[in-house]
């Protein structure tokens, strides 16, 4: 559809496949966050404290990026590429086996789990940020004047992995009992990761176009140095790419764990009702892209961020009446899947072309770091607050709360940068680069 040749497309999709693992492995961490809790800290010790604490180290993981792209870029244009991504996956494989394979029910030395899967997590986050600046650096290198499209692609990568995580997350709670899960089943989906970062690096050794010697000793500048010359389009992508990830994070972690605590819902259906509503929202998403354009994207986009509060509301409505479980998790898997494309869309006009595809996938980033990532950490501090002032307060619900005003906010903050967009976005540029690939096309 945007006329790129069978060599750029296979070098998009050589690329794409560590955004596959990095949102797989995004989307695992929450779905095993329960078992890590209980196994680490105990049956009885589900608080908010310990939440904190889980997520606290998944967000160090996401800290690491931005030394990972520097260490990439200072590192790759001196060394055989082959051992820096072999080191690359090494790193992934190692760090993501530990995950699942992290020592628990130690109640003397409980804090040494705690230990590893900080350390863990660190190597993970370093591994992931080089695998981004090499994406980009490949990308840059295999298709220089078409690149502007290579965002999409790539992007396309993590809502594979996204949805392979669903898929794993099914299949375990429909094999495995839930005595199974907590006692072993729990860390396969980190064992398959390992191996599908092996597969990946695999794939890439076999079928990827080799990098030839004249680009070595090459300059590559890490991608977070957009925020020199680009500070305002950075942050406005940056706020759009963390109401779509907030949002994933809600519909995908938060919701599954507010249905297992606090509405009492089995494992098991919780993952039907996920793997079903995001079918379901993918295919409503699919025929609405259909009549989404570059020019129109931004208006839609505002629809839905108004769409999202009532959607919210009536989510936390679910709480004292079930019925309203089912048509509220049905609209924010609906809403998340609109988000994919449309916040991609509107991202896309903020960059010039030189640059928009490190500014889109960096904003990416950033914008589950400081936005979804942050979420739990934010809202569980709400929550404290809350607690401290009203004692009547009930645990569910300040949960609850805190996690609406975090996403008023983000939709306040997103539709300022909606009215900003005028100012920075060019989409005329976005038509005429696919006006020039769709006639060189025809040419040939």
């Amino acid at each position: 559809m945007l006329g790129l040749s069978p060599r750029e497309k296979k070098a998009i999709f050589m690329a794409s496949l560590g955004s596959i693992l990095e949102f797989y492995d995004f989307i695992i961490f929450g779905f095993m966050t329960n078992y890590f809790i209980k196994n680490i800290f105990g049956n009885d010790s589900l608080n908010n404290n310990n939440i904190l604490i889980l997520y606290s180290i998944f967000i160090i993981g996401y800290i690491m990026h931005p030394l990972g792209m520097h260490l990439y870029s200072k590192i790759a244009p001196v060394q055989d590429l082959r051992l820096v991504d072999g080191g690359i996956t090494l790193m992934l494989i190692v760090s993501t086996l530990t995950m699942g394979l992290i020592p628990t029910h130690m109640p003397i030395v409980w804090w040494m789990p705690l230990i590893i899967l900080g350390v863990a997590r660190i190597i993970q986050g370093l591994a992931c940020g080089a695998e981004m600046q090499a994406e980009l650096d490949h990308i840059k290198i295999k298709i220089p004047q078409n690149m502007s499209f290579a965002a999409l692609g790539i992007l396309a990568g993590n809502e594979i992995g996204q949805f392979l995580a669903i898929v794993v997350n099914r299949i375990l709670n429909y094999w495995f009992s839930p005595d199974q899960l907590q006692d072993y089943a729990w860390r396969l989906p980190f064992i398959f990761g390992a191996i599908l970062a092996l597969l990946i690096y695999l794939i890439r050794l076999k079928f990827a176009e080799r990098i030839t010697e004249e680009h070595c000793y090459r300059n590559i500048i890490p991608v977070y140095k957009l925020f020199n010359y680009y500070p305002s389009q950075t942050f406005i992508a940056i706020g759009l790419a963390g109401i779509r990830g907030a949002l994933t994070l809600l519909y995908l972690i938060f919701i599954p764990f507010t249905m297992y605590h606090f509405l009492h819902y089995s494992l098991l259906m919780i993952s039907r009702i996920i793997f079903v509503t995001s079918i379901i929202g993918g295919i409503v998403a699919y025929l609405i892209n259909r009549y989404c354009s570059y020019h129109n994207a931004p208006r839609q986009l505002l629809i839905c961020l108004i769409l999202l509060l009532p959607s919210v509301i009536l989510w936390m409505l679910s709480s004292y009446y079930d019925k309203f479980v089912y048509p509220s998790i049905l609209a924010l898997a609906i809403l998340s899947s609109c988000f994919t494309f449309l916040v991609q869309r509107v991202m896309a006009g903020l960059f010039p072309s030189a640059v928009r595809l490190a500014g889109m996938s960096f904003a990416n980033q950033q914008g589950y770091i400081f936005c979804a990532g942050l979420m739990p950490l934010i809202s569980i501090g709400l929550a404290h607050l809350l607690l401290k002032s009203n004692l009547h307060f009930s645990h569910y619900l300040v949960f609850y709360i805190g996690t609406a005003f975090y996403l008023l906010v983000l939709v306040a903050l997103n539709i300022y940068g909606l009215y900003q967009l005028p100012r920075y976005a060019n989409y005329t540029d976005i038509h005429q680069i696919r006006q020039r690939i769709l006639a060189a096309k025809i040419r040939n």
